[in-house]
């Protein structure tokens, strides 16, 4: 209870010593450091939520393309499935048509057989009367 106890050897350093210009220093430092690390932090969080956002758009994009790759998918199976039964069909009436072109061919050329036979039997006929008279 000396009045005198600040010169006491026994004291602690930082209740003896006024705080320096230097000290004051380092404190502002380090404010300033805190306030940066927010700002860093803040601006962090702020690119991580956009990044999130632009994930889920992307994903989003994603879905909505398989979607309408998936129906396009389906409708060129669908009308390669309609090409193939339409050419299927044409083949069909092709033969069919072939087929009843070869029968009214083979009809005719059998009218023109007959047709010739009964020429050259009447040019017999009118060969043989001609003749006689």
């Amino acid at each position: 209870d000396n009045p005198d106890d600040s010169k006491d050897p026994r004291m602690c350093g930082i209740f003896r010593r006024k705080p320096s210009k230097r000290s004051n220093a380092k404190v502002e430092d380090v404010v300033m450091m805190r306030n940066k690390i927010d700002q860093l932090h803040s601006m962090m969080r702020t690119s991580l939520q956009t990044s999130e956002k632009l994930r889920k758009r992307l994903a989003m994009i994603s879905r909505y393309y398989e979607g309408i790759i998936c129906k396009l998918q389906e409708q060129l199976v669908e009308i390669k499935t309609e090409k193939t039964k339409l050419r299927t069909d044409m083949d069909a009436k092709v033969s069919s048509l072939d087929h009843e072109k070869r029968v009214t061919i083979m009809k005719l050329e059998s009218q023109l057989r007959k047709r010739d036979d009964e020429m050259r039997l009447l040019t017999t006929k009118l060969d043989s009367t001609s003749s006689v008279t």
